[in-house]
């Protein structure tokens, strides 16, 4: 669980390439879709910074403001296990947000 509000985040859903495995892309609908280089699943954007990430193309909101998953039930296990004030931390710093004292401490 994130000890941030995720609900008004969505720095993860803008700032991180998320692989797909072939199960997983199943039950996912194929317009969320992308194939990579090498040819594997991964989560597919709406738009792309230099470093080939973006907003996921699931994700409905305002980074920052309101967040929230449009396929949160059938999203990969990258975006399940995610959610430590490491990982957090990181997400919001390469996004630009501040990084604060998390509402769970």
């Amino acid at each position: 669980m994130s000890p941030y509000d995720c609900g008004s985040c969505g720095a993860c859903c803008h700032v991180f390439i998320v692989d797909v495995t072939d199960y997983e892309a199943a039950s996912i609908p194929e317009e969320f879709l992308d194939v990579d280089k090498h040819g594997g699943y991964v989560m597919g954007t709406k738009s792309k910074n230099q470093e080939g990430c973006g907003e996921c193309a699931a994700h409905d909101g305002e980074m920052g403001v309101s967040s929230r998953c449009t396929i949160y039930e059938e999203r990969s296990v990258t975006c399940r296990d995610f959610g430590s004030k490491s990982d957090c931390d990181r997400a919001r710093y390469r996004a630009g947000l501040p990084i604060t004292k998390a509402v769970n401490q």
